[in-house]
């Protein structure tokens, strides 16, 4: 299960800049999106949508 999230985390750094949203991730990474939101939440600590706004605002301060 580490794997999957590593991967998607990946998917996420790549399209930073693009709309992302939990429904176009979860198909991507073939996870219902319900199973991606527990998963990525337990093991990150932040839902998907608070890691994007997150790395979003870290590299518009650089």
């Amino acid at each position: 299960m580490y794997s999957g999230c590593c991967s998607i985390i990946f998917l996420i750094e790549e399209n930073l800049t693009e709309n992302l949203n939990l429904d176009k991730i979860a198909n991507i990474a073939n996870y219902s999106k319900y199973h991606l939101h527990r998963m990525f939440t337990n093991i990150v600590g932040f839902t998907i949508h608070q890691y994007i706004q997150r790395r979003r605002l870290t590299e518009a301060a650089r």
